[in-house]
């Protein structure tokens, strides 16, 4: 008798969300929900790399609910792909896109 171990495969997703271009300063939420509380431990990711939590970045799990909250949002350090990782499961955010602030022109006086 022999046993053969098939692997579960991995499923890559891209999550579809409301909006991805955002002006700098504002607030940006992920929430993944799921119909059954996940098996699997999942990683929050930003372009590939762990999310590391701080003074305006929460990641955050209840139950069947999986958010990531970024304020302040800051041009070129919090663009990129979020993701929200499992041994069996990627789901990617769209590209995240964070306008500058506009700079008013100085008047003369």
């Amino acid at each position: 008798m022999q046993l053969k171990v098939i692997p579960k495969p991995i499923v890559h997703q891209t999550m579809d969300i409301p909006q991805t271009t955002f002006k700098e300063g504002e607030t940006l939420t992920i929430k993944c929900q799921f119909d059954s509380t996940p098996e699997e431990i999942f990683e929050f990711l930003r372009n590939g790399k762990p999310l590391k939590p701080d003074d305006r970045i929460s990641t955050t799990v209840d139950d069947t609910t999986y958010t990531i909250v970024v304020k302040g949002l800051r041009p070129q350090e919090d663009e990129g792909v979020y993701t929200l990782k499992s041994d069996h499961l990627i789901l990617d955010t769209p590209s995240i896109t964070i306008l500058p602030e506009e700079k008013k022109p100085q008047t003369e006086t």
